[in-house]
């Protein structure tokens, strides 16, 4: 659904936008993963998750992060 909306908003995998996907199941590798996106100088994370979305926010202050599947960001200290 993101790609094909990106794609009706004139961006095109390869051309105007790259999008990097990593999908980790083990949450020791959370971290390492996030690290390596932005070590890449990603424009923006999208985190699924809290564990995700705290292991994202522990390597960068710099990088938007969007958070997905999250009960309530405000009382897991994300907002």
């Amino acid at each position: 659904m993101l790609r094909q909306r990106l794609r009706e908003l004139g961006y095109a995998q390869g051309r105007n936008v790259a999008i990097e996907v990593r999908a980790v199941a083990q949450p020791e590798r959370f971290r390492k993963v996030a690290a390596e996106l932005v070590a890449l100088g990603v424009d923006v994370i999208v985190a699924s998750g809290t564990a995700t979305t705290r292991a994202t926010q522990e390597v960068t202050n710099t990088i938007p992060i969007v958070m997905v599947s999250l009960g309530n960001p405000g009382s897991a200290g994300f907002v």
